[in-house]
């Protein structure tokens, strides 16, 4: 898994850095007109704040993310015998 950063191991006065990113149950958005997708998400850092954004996408970036999921599924049905 990722190794997130100590905050403890920071020096007091340094700001919290990003530990993930998790989407929000909410549906995206492709604008046909700028060729993006937008998608809701919450940002977690480690000092334990969070935050909304919007992660955007290009179509390339799309495409490429659509593979590496399906290669997620796939790989969780493996485990399970599916």
């Amino acid at each position: 898994m990722l190794d997130h950063p100590n905050p403890a191991s920071r020096p007091p006065s340094a700001p919290p850095r990003v530990t993930h990113v998790t989407p929000l149950r909410r549906d995206a958005v492709f604008d046909g007109r700028a060729e993006q997708a937008a998608l809701q998400v919450v940002v977690h850092d480690d000092g334990g704040g969070s935050s909304e954004t919007v992660m955007v996408f290009t179509v390339a970036q799309l495409e490429q993310s659509y593979a590496q999921f399906a290669r997620l599924l796939a790989a969780r049905d493996a485990v399970r015998g599916e």
